[in-house]
């Protein structure tokens, strides 16, 4: 009896064994690698896209004015 493993790009079932997806190639052996990452970024995007609309929608400027206001004299000279 062979045991199966399903690949998690293309859903091809591919022995247990392999170290490759039979069908595109998947690297099983970096399964999990760069997963984290990639869902911190994607979670990044889409509270960066979520806040740009709720501020449009609701008639405020995208950057809040006090926070232009600190960046506007933490860059001006004295």
């Amino acid at each position: 009896m062979s045991s199966k493993k399903f690949c998690p790009r293309c859903g091809t079932a591919n022995n247990a064994s392999d170290a490759y997806c039979v069908k595109c190639r998947y690297d099983f052996r970096r399964k999990g690698k760069n997963s984290s990452l990639k869902t911190i970024i994607i979670l990044l995007i889409v509270l960066l896209v979520a806040w740009i609309i709720y501020r449009i929608f609701t008639g405020k400027p995208i950057i809040p004015t006090g926070l232009l206001d600190l960046i506007k004299n933490m860059t001006t000279t004295k």
